[in-house]
């Protein structure tokens, strides 16, 4: 009965194909050490011929090598190379740890919620409530970007009440209206000077065709009067 190639073991690296994955397993059970290492050299000599267009590229030897204790899941007692870092310490790299983000108000980011335990810190009173007054304005902003809609100050002093988890809390009677205002001052200037540019470049065009239709009559009226003289 034949085996497939999906009911044999996963290839480690496939690129070399199954037949070289058989022999390293095999150099695995070789008990003499010195017959081992011979027979493992020849196999990275072997892998090496497969692809001779490589031959010059810098420290390919040392990649093979790196291969071959891949594939032989680093269980190849071996003499290796000088210049090949010992592989079989770095066998499984660390586990990173993400950070763990909750879903309580995601549409502000995790910059406000920094900024929100910075302010917990603060000693200075009145330090403490201007930059709460920032994040308070910051937070009505983004809220007014990404939902469209206008906001009251009483739901955005609530919800800095949910996020500084009952800490902090945004003074009655501020206006967050502060960085909304500054955003749109800009933008009318800056629509003001497009206006600016297009009544320049329209003034300037109409001088041109102006000028061309001057420029045109002068040389009708210079070619008519050749034509009469001609005639006489």
């Amino acid at each position: 009965m034949t085996t497939y190639n999906s009911q044999k073991d996963n290839l480690i690296i496939r690129e070399y194909g199954r037949n070289t994955q058989n022999l390293i397993n095999h150099a695995k059970s070789i008990e003499d050490r010195e017959k081992r290492q011979k027979y493992v050299e020849k196999v990275v000599r072997l892998i090496m011929s497969m692809h001779p267009y490589t031959r010059n590229v810098d420290d390919y030897r040392l990649k093979v090598w790196s291969h071959v204790l891949k594939m032989a899941d680093y269980e190849l007692d071996v003499d290796l190379p000088a210049n090949l870092p010992d592989a079989r310490t770095k066998r499984k790299p660390d586990n990173i740890k993400y950070p763990v983000k909750s879903r309580k108000l995601r549409h502000y980011g995790k910059n406000v919620k920094s900024m929100v335990e910075k302010a917990k810190l603060m000693t200075d009173p009145e330090e403490q409530k201007a930059y709460i007054a920032i994040i308070g304005s910051f937070m009505k902003m983004s809220y007014k970007t990404w939902n469209r809609e206008n906001v009251n100050d009483e739901v955005i002093s609530e919800e800095f009440y949910r996020i500084s988890n009952g800490e902090l809390s945004i003074p009655k009677g501020l206006n967050l209206d502060s960085l909304c205002v500054t955003r749109k001052k800009k933008s009318s200037g800056s629509n003001n000077n497009r206006k600016s540019s297009n009544r320049y470049s329209n003034s300037k065009n109409n001088s041109n065709k102006k000028n061309s239709k001057s420029k045109n009559s002068k040389n009708r009226n210079f070619s008519s009067k050749n034509s009469r003289n001609k005639k006489r």
